[in-house]
């Protein structure tokens, strides 16, 4: 990735995350991850944060600068923002587990994620309105309780006394598993998690 990246402008990076935006525009697929998070509204538009700190190297909005054509500074307008802009404390770090000051590119399912999102008061409005109209699914209990049958989390009776556990891995092999968890920092640890879906 650095080999790949680490050497493009901040113009080539607004280049690839514009043209990924034009991609996705009109995809409004929820996860649940990001309405938890609240960086999702319920209609599957995602929130821009209008506070934070700004990329490295930038400057904090609200100055406009005008140049001749030599190069020279002839005019500077300032104008308020709504946003609560920051400069950066620090550059950001490359290295695996290094500190990438922003949260982006991290792992999103890591516990310590705290991810909330400011948001303008024409979208919590917006919010708000679309979290009324939602009509609860009177199936939902039952699929839940159908994916937990599946994944053997609830008792079902079974012919000869078969096992009712089922595991599901990630990796490839038990090898690579094992690999991983010996390579993992140890803030990084991990627990089985249990989901109790029948209440």
């Amino acid at each position: 990735l650095f080999q790949t990246y680490g050497c493009l402008s901040a113009g080539e990076f607004q280049l690839i995350r514009q043209t990924l935006l034009t991609f996705f525009q009109d995809m409004h697929i929820r996860v649940s991850i990001f309405l938890k998070d609240k960086v999702q509204n319920s209609n599957g538009r995602f929130v821009l944060p209008i506070s934070g700190p700004v990329p490295w190297g930038t400057e904090v909005p609200g100055l406009i600068r005008m140049f001749n054509h030599n190069g020279d500074e002839i005019k500077r307008t300032e104008f308020t923002t709504d946003g609560n802009y920051v400069l950066p404390q620090k550059e950001g770090s490359f290295d695996l587990y290094g500190d990438r000051v922003l949260k982006l590119g991290t792992n999103m399912y890591s516990v310590s994620r705290p991810v909330e999102t400011h948001m303008s008061a024409a979208s919590k409005n917006l919010a708000s309105h679309a979290k009324e109209n939602i009509v609860p699914n009177p199936l939902a209990k039952e699929e839940l309780n159908f994916l937990a049958r599946l994944l053997g989390g609830m008792e079902v009776k079974k012919p000869g006394g078969s096992e009712t556990g089922f595991r599901l891995n990630l990796f490839t092999t038990d090898e690579e598993e094992e690999h991983a968890a010996l390579t993992r920092p140890e803030e990084l640890s991990y627990k089985v998690i249990n989901i109790e879906a029948t209440q």
